[in-house]
């Protein structure tokens, strides 16, 4: 049952000043970010992973060519819709190093999703989060674990790809062509 949404400003502003781990706010911040959006927020897991079509912490196996396997755990998941991998990088975005972490986290929620069960079959969204900073989706509507591609920006909206940027430093450094759109435009000051 979607929830009353809140006012933007109060969430940039409590979620500009995070900078605990991202196991500690992730959870939150989605939650609250789902409120805003008036979107249900995940549910409950179960110990039976067919039963947990959207939820947090959702559990894959990677088998490897050896045989073995190891298990992962994807930070917040919707069966058919998308997998989401957050960080909390702690780096500057636009920089070199912000750039690299968020890829590696994109190529993290990708391995997550080829991982995940056939019978499920693959999101056509992958999300890559820094809590409290930036939002990025990519795309890949075959379902079939092939690659993913940015989403872009329509052109009437006049930024790059930034999906969310919780400072303006942030949505003012997107690379052109990015899949990084500012939820905030440069220049925004909360009221």
């Amino acid at each position: 049952m979607p929830t009353q949404p809140f006012p933007i400003d109060p969430f940039l502003e409590r979620w500009r000043k995070a900078t605990g781990a991202e196991r500690a706010n992730h959870q939150l911040f989605i939650t609250e970010l789902c409120q805003l959006l008036d979107l249900p927020p995940p549910d409950p897991a179960r110990d039976d992973d067919t039963q947990n079509a959207y939820i947090f912490e959702r559990r894959v196996d990677f088998h490897h060519p050896d045989g073995a396997t190891r298990r992962g755990f994807i930070d917040c998941y919707k069966r058919g819709a998308f997998v989401l991998e957050a960080k909390h990088t702690g780096k500057t975005p636009g920089t070199g190093k912000w750039d690299k972490a968020m890829l590696r986290a994109h190529g993290q929620a990708v391995a997550y999703a080829r991982a995940l069960p056939k019978e499920e079959g693959r999101p056509p969204f992958v999300i890559t989060l820094d809590v409290g900073v930036a939002l990025e989706v990519y795309s890949e509507f075959t379902q079939s674990g092939g690659p993913t591609s940015p989403i872009p920006t329509p052109a009437p909206i006049g930024f790059d790809s930034r999906i969310f940027a919780m400072n303006e430093s942030a949505s003012a450094c997107a690379p052109s062509g990015s899949n990084r759109w500012p939820l905030t435009p440069p220049g925004y000051r909360p009221g």
